[in-house]
């Protein structure tokens, strides 16, 4: 991770249409309670996937930002943009994103890829997501 070291606290920060706020409570909910870290939560619903924090330029995270010394931004996305779904015939898979940037100096210190296979739902993997991030992120209490 670079110069990253664990903040006493940190945001966490999603955008994505309003039906995915339930996985990404989920997870933030599991994190926050495997860490004695401060963590905010930040949800914004969106009409449109591409205007993801993941896709903006970071020179403006001052902006939203100016308390916390790090963000970190998640996303998700479809394997396949013609299927446009993330489940199919009972089996769900998707691409889940993860982005540490330090707020101040707006660099990127930690950026992952993960692909995530859950079964029925798509929000049914976020115990594991959790640990990941949690390990990651080098948030364990």
């Amino acid at each position: 991770l670079g110069t990253y070291s664990v903040p006493d606290s940190l945001v966490f920060y999603a955008s994505h249409h309003y039906e995915t706020k339930g996985f990404y409570d989920l997870i933030y909910d599991r994190v926050e309670k495997k860490t004695d870290h401060e963590i905010e939560f930040v949800f914004k619903s969106l009409k449109s996937p591409k205007k993801s924090p993941l896709f903006y330029n970071t020179k403006d995270l001052n902006l939203f930002f100016n308390e916390a010394k790090y963000a970190c931004f998640f996303d998700i996305s479809v394997i396949d943009e013609n299927l446009r779904n993330y489940c199919h015939n009972g089996k769900c898979s998707f691409y889940f994103y993860m982005k540490l940037v330090e707020v101040k100096t707006n660099k990127i210190l930690l950026s992952r890829k993960y692909f995530v296979k859950a079964k029925k739902y798509f929000y049914t993997n976020t115990k594991n997501i959790a640990d990941i991030i949690i390990k990651d992120l080098k948030l364990k209490k």
